[in-house]
């Protein structure tokens, strides 16, 4: 697809007529050359680019991702677990290693937090949550022999591709799942052209590490490789038995995850199968749902302005596409596969939920390596993604993403500041219920688990942390005796869903409280400990349980 040699591979489908043409020395290349930035310059701006995204986020919104805190606190408890024999929550909770998805994530942040103190790996979250995409892209572009031109701008614009909805959902394993999927897609693309044993074991071990990371990247994976090879098949650029090879260590994945369930009996609960699909209103209602970050009409003007950069910078090419190989069409048909595939998957099914939104963030960047992949062949060097006026409006386009997302997280981080400052009141190995009163914006609920710092910061316990036995996807991780509590937003619910507050009242040491909340929908008689402007911290009365 990308790169003078593959086009002249023997396998692969010479350039169409009058391709050679477009080879002729133009005053109007040229004089884009002369104002190209240096690859110096290009570099350093990205890397400049890179480490203000990841200092700004981690000081604004690393700790309110939606559900990072509830992760983070799984790895705190992991850590003592695995380090310290259980001395905190030895008691409490229970893992037990298996080859399940999730189960990565969970090794590499346990281990962060052990070696580096939860800031410390917050800070290594943030910076591989926002680089992996950016990264596993350059790799793409380097794998397929991509004018070097167009690597500083394809990173830039990565970065903010970074910062979708998922990002603050918490979704970081997910957020790696994407990156990999480009990865694997990378190597498979290198296979094709020159097969070796090593870079074959290389791939293998991708995809388990990728299975291991997210079970989405199996889905991905095999959308992405599976339709990339029928479209080389067509174009017999490929060979059935390459791709069959390709495609064996996705179905392996596949498999063992069938047999996971007779391998360890820990993941034969029963989840509820609820399905909802959505139709197709809804389908075309969010289509932008992955963009949408904290004001819709702002971030989608954020999304056009992303497109029309994009634009900008493969005009040129873009103007005369009949002269474009066949291979360059790649990344637009992925894009369509993947479109095809949120019609077809549902909402939710089950406690996933998301389902279908999640193949929109690859539409984009199949959009962004295609423009890259039209500066090919012989004219490469015709590339203007180099320009200082490309490069310049890539600069401007992200400091704007970068200040919109920082105005918005300023009001949420000095929340977060006040909440965990009353958690100093709890004292550790205590049982605390949480109660979130907030409501759903747009795409998250709003400091729905930062609850989980009761773990982090207080050693105490929570009913709510992400486990096996609460029929999530965490089937390594359970625990060992779940107290009774209400669903975590209970609160919010229309009608209100009924708590059992005398067994609250005999659980529960305190109840932490989110502000603003209506006191008389706290069934049971309770005194102020301590209160500010996030939260109130409340303790049963001794009486609270009693006839229980």
């Amino acid at each position: 697809m990308l790169g003078q040699s593959i086009w002249f591979d023997k396998q692969i489908e010479l350039l169409p007529e009058g391709r050679m043409a477009d080879t002729t020395t133009e005053a109007g290349p040229m004089s884009w050359r002369s104002k190209a930035a240096s690859p110096a310059a290009a570099l350093l701006l990205a890397v400049v680019a890179a480490a203000v995204y990841v200092i700004a986020l981690y000081q604004y919104s690393a700790l309110l991702f939606q559900d990072y805190p509830n992760h983070l606190a799984r790895a705190v408890v992991l850590a003592d677990l695995w380090f310290l024999h259980g001395s905190h929550f030895g008691n409490a909770f229970q893992f037990q290693a298996m080859a399940y998805p999730y189960i990565a994530g969970d090794y590499l942040l346990a281990i962060a937090v052990e070696v580096l103190g939860p800031r410390g790996a917050t800070f290594l979250w943030t910076a591989l949550a926002v680089l992996s995409l950016p990264c596993a892209m350059l790799f793409y572009l380097r794998a397929m022999e991509a004018p070097a031109s167009s690597r500083a701008f394809i990173f830039l614009v990565a970065l903010y591709l970074s910062t979708d909805a998922f990002f603050f959902l918490g979704f970081i394993n997910f957020r790696f799942a994407i990156a990999l999927t480009v990865v694997a897609l990378a190597l498979a693309q290198i296979l094709r052209r020159r097969y070796s044993p090593m870079l074959f074991v290389i791939y293998c071990l991708t995809i388990a590490f990728g299975y291991l990371m997210h079970l989405g990247f199996v889905v991905f994976a095999a959308a992405a490789i599976g339709s990339s090879g029928l479209f080389r098949l067509w174009r017999r650029a490929t060979s059935l038995g390459r791709e069959l090879c390709l495609l064996v260590p996705i179905a392996l994945a596949v498999l063992w995850y069938g047999l996971s369930q007779w391998v360890y009996p820990a993941t034969r609960e029963a989840i509820p199968t609820h399905f909802v699909w959505g139709g197709l209103h809804a389908k075309f209602r969010r289509l932008d749902w992955a963009f949408i970050r904290f004001d819709e009409p702002v971030d989608v003007l954020f999304l056009v302005a992303f497109l029309m950069l994009l634009l900008w910078a493969a005009r040129e090419r873009l103007r005369r596409p009949s002269v474009l190989p066949i291979l360059t069409w790649e990344p637009p048909l992925l894009a369509v596969v993947f479109a095809g595939l949120y019609l077809a998957l549902p909402m939710a099914f089950g406690d996933p939920t998301y389902l279908d939104v999640r193949a929109l963030t690859c539409l984009p960047v199949f959009a962004a390596l295609w423009c890259a992949a039209v500066f090919t062949g012989p004219s490469a060097a015709a590339s203007h993604m180099d320009s200082r006026a490309v490069l310049g409006g890539a600069t401007l386009f992200l400091a704007a993403n970068l200040c919109y997302l920082c105005a918005h997280l300023t009001t949420e981080r000095n929340w977060l500041g006040q909440y965990r400052a009353l958690l100093s009141a709890i004292p550790s190995a205590t049982n605390v219920l949480p109660i979130y009163t907030g409501v759903h914006e747009l795409t998250r609920f709003p400091y729905l688990h930062v609850n989980s710092f009761v773990v982090v910061d207080r050693q105490a316990m929570v009913p709510y942390l992400f486990a096996g036995d609460q029929g999530q996807p965490m089937k390594y991780f359970r625990y060992r005796n779940h107290p009774y509590a209400p669903h975590n937003t209970w609160y919010t619910f229309t009608p209100p869903q009924p708590v059992d507050w005398p067994t609250v009242g005999c659980t529960y040491d305190y109840l932490l409280v989110m502000k603003p909340f209506d006191a008389a929908r706290i069934g049971l008689p309770t005194k102020v400990i301590a209160q500010n402007s996030s939260a109130t911290l409340l303790a049963p009365d001794g009486m609270a349980c009693h006839g229980k």
